[in-house]
């Protein structure tokens, strides 16, 4: 067993877990609140999300948008983080906490599995320390995403190479249940890892049996039927396990949606990947230059990132280019290495693919993390243990990997302390904002609908939980039709038609509007003398026929323009749409229509925040 004698690397991932520990919480116990920008941060987001489930809410509901499903990302990480606020006993205003602390418990969990599926892979504990210090380097791990990388997707490849080994019945019951597990946690990791598997799967089933005999390719069909009846039927059963596990998240996206997104967010709020020419310039520099020959971080002076790269480098052209004749579990290994890389890969530049054939792609600057998070350190630290040096040679090297990686974790502690968000996160919330957020909490129900501004919208989901009309676009579901709820959050706003402003209300079940005095500059960017120059996120609406129809028959008055769609991502390499944005009366505390004022009744009052319950039977 592993850890039945404890040998001295043991001892030194324990205590590097300890010191990761350490660092980590004296990050964030420094903290007031989440180190994020509570108007579109996506730690806020996610607490939104975690709000909804820990007052309730069901995980099968979008959080933030009543009678919408599903989430709008996997909720595996959500429902962890809700269930250790519930058991060291977190209340809704300190649920931000659980978040910060939960990080916690993922360090050493995180580490340990990393370590497990660097030593299974190389039998070399010395070198396997160096995964686990890798992932470790770029902790807290405060979202999703991280937490699909950092402990999720290390589960899921000691599962996949112990089936690899040793295919029975055994593993291929972990494996499905681990490739599930990814399902449930992130789009991009499931994406990557199932091309990892799908990899795999071609290669046991078919590829592995194509044999070149005098110079003609041939499929030996009886032994690849013959060994499938034996073993190899459990990466099928693996395989679909995964799938079937995955249908509690991907179910209605699979099977409802079709895979179609009513709210395409990898297409507007990404690099433009419509053409080949813009594909292949992201390809050489993020692909070429940054993962396997970082020049442009020797530029910045990111010596370590540099130096990493060309070690990657090395490493895939030994593992490729090497002509031993291995045997046994080292052949598997080898094997094993380079089905990585070649998914991994397959995995960062599949917009190639997806493109034409899709019209859409996965966002491959997430993809690409198993590429640079497994596939090439993996590779790394096996061809380290496999390296002919002399003891000394070999021992100097591996230090010598060590102190890039412990000097990239000194500068990424540096960079957080310096960030503007963690600066930011040291301050309390402004006290009008939690007098906002007790206030809802105490005086409405998890599902009361509120009406507000996009960044309202989001403050309020963030901090309450409570269900809302709108919401900024790019942490909408892709599932969700956001120009139909924007067009009709703007009817009942600026429209003159007030039946149908009342149907409207009726539709989403709208209980109270919300005012701030924010309002404004959540949604445009003035001059010294007043004067609107920019949009930042208004109600923002595709220009199509039936939109335009339907705002003209409420007289709601709009500007047409070409604009990009998300407030946070803007530059020449993103794409811009044919945009409408209905226009409030520019009245401060009463941006809506005079004819909406007379169904409101004022409840919470103050000079920043204004909530007004709606009552349609008054006219």
């Amino acid at each position: 067993m592993l850890f039945k004698r404890l040998e001295w690397q043991d001892y030194a991932l324990i205590g590097m877990i300890l010191l990761f520990m350490i660092i980590d919480y004296s990050l964030i116990s420094q903290l007031k609140q989440l180190p994020s920008p509570l108007y579109g941060g996506d730690y806020y987001n996610h607490l939104g999300t975690m709000q909804h489930i820990f007052q309730g809410g069901s995980v099968f509901e979008n959080a933030q948008l009543l009678g919408e499903s599903p989430q709008w990302v996997p909720w595996l990480y959500h429902v962890l983080v809700v269930g250790f606020a519930k058991l060291f006993g977190f209340q809704t205003l300190t649920l931000w906490k659980a978040v910060l602390y939960f990080s916690l418990v993922l360090i050493p969990l995180s580490a340990i599995l990393c370590y497990l599926a660097a030593f299974f892979i190389t039998r070399n504990k010395t070198v396997s320390l160096i995964l686990p210090a890798l992932h470790l380097a770029n902790t807290p791990i405060l979202k999703y995403t991280p937490f699909a990388w950092h402990v999720i997707t290390p589960l899921f490849l000691i599962s996949l190479w112990l089936l690899f080994k040793k295919p029975c019945l055994k593993t291929g019951l972990f494996t499905g249940i681990s490739y599930g597990l990814v399902a449930l946690s992130n789009v991009q990791a499931f994406f990557s890892n199932s091309v990892v598997f799908g990899i795999l799967l071609f290669y046991v089933l078919i590829l592995q049996h194509v044999k070149f005999n005098h110079g003609k390719l041939g499929l030996n069909i009886k032994k690849m039927f013959e060994e499938f009846r034996k073993k190899n039927y459990v990466f099928l059963l693996a395989f679909l396990i995964g799938l079937v596990i995955a249908q509690l998240y991907w179910f209605r996206p699979m099977f409802v949606y079709k895979a179609r997104t009513l709210n395409d967010i990898q297409n507007y709020g990404y690099y433009d990947y419509t053409s080949i020419g813009n594909c292949l310039k992201y390809f050489l520099k993020m692909d070429v230059l940054t993962t396997f020959l970082n020049i442009p971080a020797l530029f910045k002076g990111q010596i370590y990132q540099f130096l990493l790269s060309l070690l990657f480098l090395a490493s895939v052209a030994a593992l490729f280019l090497s002509k031993t004749k291995a045997r046994g579990v080292e052949s598997n290994a080898l094997t094993f290495l380079k089905l990585l890389v070649i998914a991994g890969f397959i995995a960062a530049i599949h917009y190639f693919f997806t493109m034409p054939i899709l019209g859409t792609h996965f966002g491959p600057h997430q993809t690409r993390a198993f590429l640079t998070s497994f596939a090439l350190p993996l590779t790394l630290i096996y061809m380290l243990s496999k390296i002919k040096l002399s003891k000394t040679l070999k021992h100097v090297l591996i230090v010598a990997v060590f102190l890039l990686i412990f000097s990239h974790s000194l500068i990424h502690v540096v960079n957080v302390r310096n960030n503007k968000w963690f600066k930011t996160g040291k301050q309390d919330l402004p006290q009008e904002i939690m007098q906002l957020a007790s206030w809802v909490l105490q005086n409405t129900k998890l599902d009361d609908v509120f009406l507000t501004d996009n960044e309202d919208s989001f403050m309020l989901n963030a901090l309450t939980g409570r269900k809302v009309l709108t919401y900024r676009r790019t942490h909408a579901s892709p599932y969700v039709d956001m120009n139909q709820r924007m067009t009709d959050a703007a009817i009942i706003l600026y429209g003159s038609n007030n039946s149908l402003r009342k149907q409207l209300i009726k539709k989403y079940r709208v209980k109270y509007l919300l005012w701030t005095a924010q309002w404004f500059r959540n949604e445009y960017y003035f001059d010294d003398k007043g004067n609107v120059v920019g949009f930042f996120d208004p109600l923002m609406i595709e220009d199509k026929p039936k939109y335009r129809k339907q705002l003209d028959n409420a007289n709601v008055t709009y500007k047409s323009l070409v604009y990009w769609l998300d407030p946070a991502v803007r530059g020449p390499e993103i794409p811009k749409r044919n945009v409408l944005i209905p226009i409030p009366f520019f009245n401060q505390t009463n941006p809506w229509s005079p004819n909406f004022t007379n169904m409101l009744n004022l409840q919470f009052n103050t000079p920043f925040v204004k909530i007004y319950k709606i009552n349609i039977t008054n006219t």
